[in-house]
């Protein structure tokens, strides 16, 4: 990819002429004309000066000055001071917002990691003190049916339950089930579930154990 300086001093060697030649008909310091062919352009004044002696350097052997100036803005760009600066350098700093800095940045992130961490123990303060959730798929309430009757149900895989006192197994994924012998007639079923901080869910179920029809004898 041709650079500025490669297309002036390529153009200057094309029309037979000297720097010394250039810096006499231009007026241009000879030691900036040679910066410029060296695409030095940190050695050169403020963008305002230079893109002027680009100018008239690219009038001088013949070449469109705005195509040798829209390369130079291809590559370079000035910074709040005017100083020349390859573009390589200025987009990355010029990508970064107003007034964020490496010490602003980590603050930031401190006070994130700080407020997950916050966070994430009032979640488990918040999970430990509260009643666990319990739910009783079957059976339903005031419902009739014949013994052994299925009590099945959800809860927190954490807790324990207890139906009538009697405890049962809970799964990994909190789920529960279980049979019960019982008597012909009305039975009132207490589930309870318990965290592990003793807080306690309890439901109630009213179910009417039918008796088996007698076969004929």
């Amino acid at each position: 990819m041709k650079t500025v300086g490669d297309l002036l001093k390529n153009a200057r060697i094309k029309q037979q002429l000297t720097l010394d030649q250039i810096a006499s008909y231009s007026k241009i310091s000879k030691r900036y004309l040679i910066a410029i062919e060296d695409n030095d352009f940190q050695q050169l004044p403020p963008a305002a000066f230079s893109k002027g002696f680009l100018h008239t350097y690219a009038t001088l052997v013949g070449l469109d000055p705005k195509t040798v100036l829209a390369i130079f803005r291809r590559d370079f760009d000035q910074d709040d001071r005017g100083r020349i600066i390859p573009r390589s350098f200025v987009d990355p700093i010029k990508s970064v917002p107003k007034g964020v800095t490496p010490q602003r940045l980590t603050i930031v992130l401190s006070l994130l990691v700080g407020l997950s961490i916050v966070i994430f123990f009032l979640v488990q303060i918040i999970n430990f003190t509260s009643k666990p959730p319990l739910a009783i798929h079957e059976p339903s309430d005031n419902s009739v049916l014949i013994s052994p009757i299925t009590v099945r149900g959800t809860t927190d895989a954490q807790a324990t339950i207890t139906i009538n006192n009697k405890q049962v197994i809970v799964s990994s994924t909190g789920d529960f089930t279980t049979q019960l012998e019982l008597s012909p007639g009305e039975h009132t079923l207490i589930i309870v579930a318990q965290s592990r901080s003793e807080k306690k869910t309890t439901l109630e179920r009213t179910v009417y154990i039918d008796q088996l029809p007698v076969e004929n004898q």
